[in-house]
């Protein structure tokens, strides 16, 4: 499960979105739940929504605090494909409002709406920042904690680990103009990934693209200095009528991470990942290694058992990944998703372990250093103050012993 979120200042506008008015045709969609909000019911008993309603509610209790600007936040909660046999709407919903809950979105509005027009199973929730007291939700570095929570809900419910379009297997079937679209783009960035793992710069992807037989062209822009500032691919398809459409996307829109600019850092992130994850190896066997012997501190402990999940994630992504396509590109094709999708994450990861465990191991062994310190100068005090009260004991005996002869001394000479 993953989680897209994006914060504006339009009930409306968002409301809008989820029941498809501001597109061309009509969304299939169902609401699941909503809080605080004026909402038509039909004979039934099921949720009629209206927009006006909707968002008139939310207005009034984003009027309690005008100073928040952009009380809305958008949230669309989605599933790999693999789930959706799973996916009731009964459990959508628990998982929905365990994300709202465990991201601190709680006593404030909410609606819960499902989509079921693409071929991945989604949900949007629409939130109140303002809540029902008039006090702005906290939503500071959210999409850190989202990515945590979402990893959680995943492990909980035993969730295929969400992917991206450039290895999910999808088969779209090709019943309207918007589904060719869709599987067109998954296909074409599944073939771009492919494309990646055999090259080691970004002008050799055209080229790689045409000798792999994958339809697809790519153009590559520059800009003076001969840069390459942004690129789009293209690829023929065939409709159910045997029409020819001609796909086009910017490398954004086939996916976020196969920009121009990401997918130079993808190559040479491509290089770095088995170097990277020998990294983040090192540091958990460092870790056990000396957790037993050290006082570790509690934040250099959480982001060990996170590292410790990522790799065990990436684990189970490689053996994924192994068993769904060929051998003969399964070397430079599952390198490339697995620094796709865990790049960043382990690089941010390891990058902080490595300063602050090596720091912690410093301080526990300075800490070690002056209790040592501290103990051999007690050692220390209490030999000399033995040896002190003993040479006390023997210097008493010698002058008594001189006061005992000068006596004697003095009675022979009487």
């Amino acid at each position: 499960m993953i989680a897209k979120i994006t914060t504006g200042a339009s009930f409306k506008g968002a409301e809008l979105y989820d029941e498809g008015k501001m597109k061309e045709g009509h969304k299939i969609i169902r609401t699941l739940a909503c809080k605080g909000i004026d909402m038509d019911y039909t004979e039934t008993g099921e949720f009629a929504p209206d927009p006006n309603k909707i968002s008139r509610s939310f207005r009034v209790q984003s009027n309690l605090n005008p100073k928040v600007e952009k009380p809305v936040k958008h949230i669309v909660l989605s599933w790999s494909p693999e789930d959706e046999g799973r996916l009731t709407d009964a459990e959508m919903l628990i998982v929905a409002r365990k994300y709202l809950k465990k991201m601190g979105y709680i006593d404030t509005q909410y609606l819960i709406t499902r989509h079921l027009e693409k071929d991945n199973p989604h949900i949007h929730i629409i939130v109140n920042l303002v809540n029902d007291k008039g006090k702005r939700i906290k939503d500071f570095q959210e999409r850190k904690r989202s990515i945590k929570v979402c990893r959680e809900i995943t492990d909980e419910h035993g969730y295929t680990i969400g992917r991206c379009k450039t290895h999910h297997n999808c088969e779209i079937p090709c019943d309207s103009r918007a589904r060719i679209y869709e599987s067109a783009r998954y296909d074409m960035a599944k073939a771009v990934a492919k494309a990646i793992g055999a090259i080691n710069d970004i002008r050799q992807l055209p080229a790689q693209l045409i000798s792999e037989g994958s339809g697809i062209t790519a153009k590559i822009k520059y800009d003076e200095s001969g840069v390459p500032r942004g690129i789009s691919f293209s690829k023929t398809v065939k409709d159910e009528n045997g029409n020819r459409i001609v796909c086009k996307f910017t490398g954004s829109a086939l996916d976020r991470k196969l920009s121009c600019g990401n997918i130079v850092k993808l190559i040479d992130l491509k290089e770095k990942f088995p170097e990277l994850r020998k990294s983040a190896e090192n540091i958990i066997e460092t870790y056990d290694a000396r957790k037993n012997e050290y006082v570790m501190p509690k934040e250099v402990s959480r982001k060990c058992e996170e590292l410790r999940g990522q790799l065990s994630a990436l684990a189970k992504e490689e053996c994924r990944l192994k068993k769904e396509i060929s051998e003969d590109a399964a070397n430079g094709y599952t390198v490339t998703v697995l620094a796709l999708v865990f790049g960043n994450p382990l690089i941010a990861l390891t990058t902080l372990l490595m300063t602050t465990l090596m720091q912690a191991l410093k301080e526990n062994r300075l800490e070690r250093v002056r209790t040592e310190r501290e103990s051999v100068k007690e050692d220390f005090f209490e030999v000399k103050n033995a040896f002190s009260e003993k040479s006390k004991v023997i210097q008493k005996g010698v002058t008594e012993r001189q006061e005992i002869t000068e006596t004697k001394i003095y009675q022979r000479g009487m």
